[in-house]
């Protein structure tokens, strides 16, 4: 059993779980939450490089020998030292980013988020998109980590059910039909049709640059009552993509 707080092992999930620069560098991240890790082993045992659990963890740590995944006990210190949360439920699982090849099929759908930087609403959209079908979800500009801690908790298991593809400019967009989601917008959400390949683009409440690369996009919104202008973006990106796949 790990004991102390300076091994190797537990400083890097230490180090995983604060630090964006080094899971960039290691292709790395943590799922702590156990119910999702639970998922994981399951559905995507090969993207799961170990665990670490407590020695209460009996049923997750059966479930990663049954598919040849290397399991490390450790303390409930080392465990509060690991943790990113303070309720930590004793398990950790590391797991490396996948490589994203991604291919636009003949009908796609997809999401693009624009700035958005708080890894809370990233976990969520993750969440809606893999919920209402989406194929790949595009992180354009100064996005967060979608990989951070928190954001993969918002996520709820759902952070490997689906390509997230780094992008530095909109142009990347260019094979589909984009609908630019703007309180400003000229559309509303239910006129608009289906179409073979459709990105609805979020961007955060600060709006979307005035000289960004890429004008071939239409803007939408969503109608509201009562004064309302805006939604939080999570919650716009489970309207919008209810809507569209119930066209």
């Amino acid at each position: 059993m790990i004991e102390s707080t300076d091994n190797k092992k537990i400083k890097h999930v230490k180090k995983l779980n604060s630090s964006t620069k080094y899971r960039k560098k290691t292709k790395q991240f943590v799922l702590e939450n156990k119910y999702a890790i639970t998922d994981i082993l399951i559905n995507h045992p090969q993207s799961v490089d170990y665990l670490i659990v407590t020695k209460q963890q009996i049923a997750i740590k059966e479930l990663a020998a049954k598919n040849n995944i290397t399991t490390f006990l450790c303390s409930d210190n080392c465990c509060k030292f690991m943790a990113s949360v303070k309720e930590s439920g004793g398990c950790f699982a590391v797991m490396h980013q996948p490589k994203n090849q991604y291919s636009i099929a003949k009908r796609s759908l997809a999401v693009a988020l624009y700035n958005i930087k708080s890894p809370v609403n990233c976990g969520a959209i993750i969440r809606n998109a893999h919920a209402f079908g989406c194929d790949c979800i595009y992180l354009i500009g100064r996005c967060c980590d979608p990989y951070h801690p928190e954001s993969v908790r918002a996520a709820a298991g759902n952070i490997m059910s689906i390509p997230l593809i780094e992008k530095e400019t909109l142009s990347t967009l260019s094979e589909y039909k984009v609908w630019k989601l703007d309180i400003h917008g000229s559309t509303p959400l239910n006129a608009i049709n289906t179409e073979d390949k459709i990105c609805f683009l979020l961007g955060s409440e600060a709006g979307f640059d005035e000289h960004n690369d890429y004008k071939n996009m239409t803007p939408c919104y969503i109608p509201m009552s009562n004064s309302i202008d805006s939604l939080n973006v999570a919650a716009t990106s489970a309207i919008v993509l209810y809507h569209y796949t119930n066209l």
